[in-house]
Order: C-alpha cells, then sequence, then structure tokens
C-alpha cells in the first residue's frame, strides 16, 4: 500500500429491533450472551419480563434508583407470592459493615439485604445469573451481586444465591421494589445451556 489508506466496518449483533418486556430469542447468537429484552421505566413499582423460555441461561442487568421510599428489590417468579423460595445475602461495605441474611419457605428473592435499605435517590446496580431446573423446568437458581450508595457515601456491595421450588414450569420474572417505586433499565441476556438442551 502506498499513501493513507483508511478502513472501516461495522457489525451488528442479534436483532435490531427495539426490545420489550417479552423476551425474544429469535435472534440469540450461539455460544454468545445476547440481549432478548430491555425494558427503561419511570417511576414504576414492577418491572415483568414474560415469554421466559427456560431452557436458556438468563443474565439479568438492573440499573435501578428508588424514587421516594427507601426500600429494597426482590424478585417473583411466576407471579408466586407463595412461600416457594429460599436465599441467602451476604453483604459489605465500605464503612465497616457487614450483613448476611438466610431465610426458607419464603415468598421472595431480595436482590439486596432486606434491613439495609437502599434509601430514596439512591441507585443499585446489578447482574443476576438465572438458571431453571433442567429436569422439569420449574425449579430456578439465581446467584448474582449488586451495589448501591447510601448516605454516608461509600458504595455496599453483596452476593444473593436464590432458589425458587416452583410447581409450573418457568414462564416470568418480576423485579419489584419492597416500597415506592423505581427508576431506570434493566435487560435481560440468554445463553444457550447446551446444543443438546
Amino acid at each position: 500500500f502506498s499513501g493513507a489508506n483508511t478502513f472501516t466496518s461495522s457489525i451488528t449483533v442479534g436483532n435490531t429491533a427495539t426490545y420489550g418486556t417479552a423476551l425474544d430469542y429469535d435472534s440469540v447468537i450461539q455460544g454468545a450472551w445476547t440481549v432478548v429484552a430491555t425494558t427503561k421505566t419511570d417511576t414504576s413499582t414492577s418491572i415483568n419480563f414474560t415469554n421466559f423460555d427456560p431452557r436458556w441461561a438468563h443474565r439479568i442487568i438492573t440499573r435501578l434508583t428508588q424514587n421516594t421510599s427507601n426500600g429494597y428489590h426482590y424478585i417473583e417468579i411466576n407471579g408466586d407470592t407463595g412461600n416457594n423460595y429460599s436465599y441467602v445475602l451476604k453483604q459489605f461495605n465500605a464503612g465497616g459493615g457487614d450483613d448476611s441474611v438466610a431465610a426458607t419457605a419464603t415468598n421472595r428473592i431480595p436482590i439486596t439485604p432486606t434491613g439495609t435499605l437502599i434509601l430514596a435517590g439512591n441507585e443499585e446496580v446489578a447482574q443476576l445469573i438465572v438458571y431453571a431446573s433442567r429436569i422439569d423446568n420449574t425449579d430456578m437458581l439465581i446467584t448474582g451481586h449488586a451495589s448501591y450508595f447510601n448516605t454516608s457515601s461509600y458504595v455496599t456491595g453483596g452476593g444473593v444465591s436464590g432458589f425458587y421450588n416452583g410447581v409450573s414450569a418457568i414462564s416470568s420474572v418480576k423485579i419489584i421494589p419492597s416500597a415506592g417505586t423505581f427508576t431506570g433499565f434493566v435487560y435481560v441476556e440468554a445463553l444457550t445451556q447446551s446444543v443438546a438442551y
């Protein structure tokens, strides 16, 4: 080559359509996390993702600001509010505190410890990996981490592991604030669990 040469290219991964809260698996790339649903919300009391296909692994990414009330965010599966959940949480903060919480036979899986609320106006960022049972698709395992700021201007972070013992195939996952409303965005990615699944 002589002189100046410029090469440009672009690539689009997955569907270029605007997604909603119903999961769309049409453009999932084999072996890669691919966005299948996304939503941006203002002052909502919940975000409900539907059309979940339990044959896929899912990653849920949240960035939600608690609005006028202090609260924590939790997950509800298939609209089930019965005592079919269990979880364990561990959190630490830069102020030296730590908190461990565990529960069995409860009605939700919190993303952050219920004793340490996200204060109004503060933001939580979380990443959760969600797997359904490969036997009958009625049970779900959730593992992940979340971070948020509090009024002392230091970050609190921690991990969560949760289990849902359902009676019907997983079809929806809802994120709900324990009080008030939240604003922000959530997106869901999917990954094939196995080519032979």
